[in-house]
């Protein structure tokens, strides 16, 4: 049973954002966030996103860690890989993350990137590295000409 928190907000109200209150107590308290979205399939996952992502800075509080762990694992357990549309959930994931870290304590953040990573399938993984890799050090970019030097 998911938690009545949750249970007020339907997958579907997600994809419309209709209620902000709502959607701000989801990402102070995102018990059963990942129940939520398993309901819906890689494209409506996706819009969902997309809408905790527009309410994420407006939000009185955030559980940044709390939202990225069970995300997490939903990427991880996710059996929607071959959809075409999977890549745009990747993305999406990637960039709420993204903005997720800076709600996480500076002591945690590097914690908390290497676990993300280190669950995630790789293409969720390289997208969420490419947003903030370089800016945590764990990415480092190399010269252009090291490529146009190298060998195929």
């Amino acid at each position: 049973m998911l938690p009545i928190e949750v249970q007020r907000v339907p997958a579907q109200l997600l994809l419309g954002c209709h209620e902000i209150v709502d959607i701000h107590r989801l990402l102070g308290r995102p018990d059963g966030l990942a129940e939520l979205l398993c309901q819906l399939d890689c494209s409506e996952v996706a819009q969902a996103i997309n809408c905790l992502h527009a309410h994420l800075r407006s939000a009185p509080q955030v559980d940044a860690v709390a939202v990225i762990d069970p995300l997490a694992l939903l990427c991880a357990d996710d059996d929607r890989l071959g959809q075409s549309s999977m890549r745009s959930l990747s993305r999406a994931v990637a960039a709420f993350v993204a903005d997720c870290m800076q709600f996480v304590v500076d002591d945690d953040t590097e914690y908390v990137i290497i676990e993300f990573v280190g669950t995630v399938p790789l293409v969720y993984g390289f997208d969420f590295l490419c947003k903030v890799g370089a800016a945590h050090g764990l990415v480092h970019e190399r010269p252009s000409a090291e490529f146009s030097d190298a060998r195929w």
